[in-house]
Formats: C-alpha cells, structure tokens, sequence
C-alpha cells in the first residue's frame, strides 16, 4: 500500500515544525457553548424521562379501548 500510495503522490512529506503548527486546548468560547448547550441536552433528557410526553399515541382503558384505537388509528400509503 505504501508503494501504492507513494507513487499516486499521496504521501505527505514530513514537517519538522509539526509543534509549531499543532493548536493547543484552551478554554475559547466554544468549549463554553459546548458546555451549555450540553447541559441543557442533559436537562431535555431528564426532563423527558420524568414527564413524557403523549405523542398521541396512547393506550386507552376501559372494554372498548381496543376497537377504538383501531376506529382512530389510521395510517395512509402514498
């Protein structure tokens, strides 16, 4: 694979300034906005799991609560 390459020009020559051009971590703006919005993923989730929400989708009681899902319950086929 290396003579592969090699030959098709794909190999990149070696930099010795590699250090140099390397970017360091730092805490920029967005780490922050990772951060935050990250927190407020974790809430969404939470929130969802303590109150789900009815997606309309429901599971009715009583004697009839299968005969009256399927008399609403319609799917369409394009």
């Amino acid at each position: 694979m290396d003579v592969g390459f090699t030959a098709a020009g794909l190999v990149l020559e070696p930099n010795p300034n590699i250090r140099a051009e390397l970017t360091t971590f730092s805490f920029n703006y967005t780490f922050w906005l990772n951060l935050v919005f990250g927190a407020l993923a974790a809430y969404f989730v939470w929130l969802n799991w303590q109150q789900p929400m009815d997606r309309g989708h429901g599971h009715h009681q009583g004697p009839h609560a299968a005969d009256d899902h399927a008399a609403h319950h319609h799917h369409h086929t394009p």
